[in-house]
């Protein structure tokens, strides 16, 4: 059965890690400016290992500051 799993990337040392609370605490909370970016991730398995790629992509194309948020559900979920 396919679940969703969030993770942040830390905004000090752009790692990522398991997402913590809710998404408001991130953005206009306690936590406010900690993080980067917020990935969540829907598939069956290996949520991080997707997540890691993603973030990859993000920081090679230099997008990690554009996307505030980002919704993956993997391809092979809705085939």
């Amino acid at each position: 059965m396919p679940t969703s799993e969030s993770f942040v990337v830390s905004k000090k040392t752009k790692k990522l890690l398991h997402k913590s609370g809710n998404s408001f605490d991130y953005w206009r909370g306690k936590k406010k400016g900690t993080i980067d970016c917020e990935i969540e991730i829907f598939t069956t398995s290996e949520h991080r290992k997707e997540a890691e790629e993603i973030l990859k992509i993000l920081k090679e194309k230099k997008l990690l500051e554009k996307f505030f948020s980002i919704k993956v559900e993997i391809k092979s979920m809705i085939t």
